[in-house]
């Protein structure tokens, strides 16, 4: 009877287990997504999507960037910077705060772009609204996500090296 139990306590306890995703939440465990996150280690929305980042796709999978040239020695994460916002604001790309938030799926495929830091919900609905063929991006003078033109897509793709 004892030796019943505990081979039913570890199968149960095997079976949880085999629930966990480590690469996403939204209930997918065979796909995998990966987060660029371009700001500074000393913005504090930067450092919560990054941590965001880590609890749903795990540490490998999420990228990032600093972008203070006297950090970092060069000005390369900076220029990348500035060419998301200009997709992001275009009137007036100065006016883009971090961080700078690129979405992409394992096979490193864009699916989304915004700025600043959006709770796990949100993450997981961009998760259902996009696809490769059809990514989506949150423009300054929009309160809600839209889709990205195939030009400013590419030019994301160009950005971050993007498949």
């Amino acid at each position: 009877m004892r030796k019943t139990i505990t081979v039913l306590v570890m199968v149960l306890l095997l079976l949880g287990l085999a629930g966990c995703s480590r690469g996403t939440s939204n209930g997918d465990a065979n796909k995998t997504y990966r987060m660029y996150i371009l700001g500074t280690q000393t913005c504090p929305y930067c450092l919560k999507m990054k941590e965001l980042s880590k609890k749903m796709f795990g540490e490998e999978n999420t990228n990032f960037m600093e972008i203070n040239p006297a950090l970092t020695g060069s000005e390369e994460m900076l220029n990348k910077f500035d060419a998301l916002a200009s997709i992001l604001n275009p009137k007036d790309p100065y006016q883009v705060g971090t961080p700078i938030v690129v979405l992409a799926d394992g096979d490193n495929r864009l699916l989304a772009l915004w700025m600043g830091f959006i709770e796990q919900d949100q993450v997981e609905n961009v998760l259902k609204m996009s696809t490769p063929d059809r990514p989506i991006y949150w423009p300054l003078d929009k309160d809600y996500f839209v889709d990205l033109p195939s030009d400013q897509a590419q030019k994301v793709r160009d950005t971050l090296g993007l498949n």
